[in-house]
């Protein structure tokens, strides 16, 4: 029963309403097809404020992701940030088999530019909520796991771009020194933003731990560059490989490290594109690895 003794309407806003204790009603964002696309429902309540956001998976891939972000919140919640905030889980279950995540909503700010402090400060912080290790590349366990990644691929014309390319980072930097740590995995402008001296981040359902240093300021401006300011993908990645020690400043203690990390951030994109079946998705320009992987490989091999 809703609050006032009605019965609860059918639907996702009946069960909400439920389980926030009060009336309320959604809208339906629809986003482009994308394999990781999932309902985002906007919570809104009597008075017509968004008290909160909802994320519906709907199939067993995205059922994952929402069960996943839901884990990561709360884990990383527990932690005492300086500057990083996160929203708030208010509901974590099952809707008619599909899992449910209600975080809360928080007041919008500005998008963080590429060298506010916030965001600099805040992806060090994410950087090191679990650790930080140093190991050179290729005896990381990192590596070992991109490996095993690689080894797993089904085949197809991408797989011997990616092995060349690995081939290629390994005689680059398999004896380099790199700092591993945590990272939210989609960290983009669009996905933040930045008040008070705060900088506030959802959609963690691509976090992950044991990855090099820095891949989200290189995912910030290889993103950033190609969704927002419309650069080809092959010409970000050559910009951010040049700008590479200015993308890690402050977060990875090698500064001659840079460029490594991002050829390691564009194999490690591109792994995943193939692994989450983005490529057949009809998704965005990043997901389109033929028109930068063997652009990326020849500025790897070129080094």
């Amino acid at each position: 029963m809703v609050p006032g003794g009605s019965d609860p309407p059918a639907g996702i806003d009946g069960h909400l309403s439920v389980v926030l204790g009060r009336q309320v009603w959604v809208s339906l964002y629809v986003s482009r097809a994308r394999a990781v696309r999932k309902p985002l429902l906007q919570v809104i309540d009597a008075a017509g404020r968004t008290c909160a956001f909802a994320k519906l998976g709907v199939d067993p891939f995205t059922r994952a992701l929402v069960r996943a972000e839901g884990e990561a919140v709360r884990i990383l919640s527990l932690h005492e940030w300086d500057t990083l905030r996160m929203p708030t889980v208010l509901h974590a279950g099952r809707w008619h088999g599909h899992e449910l995540l209600v975080q809360g909503a928080f007041s919008r700010g500005v998008a963080p530019r590429e060298n506010s402090p916030e965001l600099r400060r805040a992806m060090r912080e994410v950087a090191c909520v679990h650790g930080i290790v140093s190991a050179p590349l290729g005896i990381s366990s990192y590596w070992e796991h991109v490996l095993g990644r690689i080894a797993a691929l089904p085949g197809g014309e991408y797989q011997p771009l990616i092995l060349r390319l690995a081939a290629a980072i390994e005689r680059i930097g398999g004896r380099t020194d790199l700092a591993f740590g945590s990272s939210h995995g989609d960290w983009a402008p669009w996905n933040m933003t930045t008040t008070g001296g705060q900088l506030l981040a959802w959609d963690w359902e691509k976090f992950e731990t044991d990855v090099p240093v820095g891949f989200d300021a290189v995912h910030f401006s290889i993103q950033g560059a190609v969704v927002l300011s419309g650069t080809a993908p092959a010409a970000a990645f050559a910009a951010a490989l040049r700008n590479a020690e200015q993308l890690l400043a402050g977060l990875s203690s090698r500064s001659d490290a840079g460029e490594l990390v991002v050829l390691l951030y564009g194999l490690h994109i591109a792994l995943r594109y193939i692994e989450d079946g983005e490529l057949s998705a009809g998704a965005g320009r990043m997901s389109r690895l033929a028109t930068w992987l063997p652009d990326l490989l020849g500025m790897a091999q070129g080094r």
